[in-house]
């Protein structure tokens, strides 16, 4: 299967630019930064799907916490009746 390509202008710093030409030969310098963003963008999602998750799970404690709160009197009347 043939992966399709865009095409697209970005520049780098010139200490990133030199390190790129001196150790990536020319043919494999398109595979090597797609590569390289690839690997970047997944850790952005995981990341940012770890923050998500994150403040999901503080939202969900908040709403455990006053839903316990708010049947507390309610399992200690029961306690005492029994």
């Amino acid at each position: 299967m043939a992966t399709t390509t865009g095409r697209m202008t970005i520049g780098f710093r010139e200490e990133t630019r030199r390190l790129l030409e001196g150790l990536v030969p020319a043919g494999e310098r398109t595979e090597f930064v797609d590569q390289a963003v690839r690997q970047a963008l997944r850790q952005l999602q995981q990341d940012r799907l770890e923050r998500d998750m994150a403040a999901c799970a503080r939202e969900m404690y908040d709403e455990i916490m006053q839903i316990e709160a708010d049947f507390r009197p309610l399992e200690e009347e029961l306690h005492r009746g029994v």
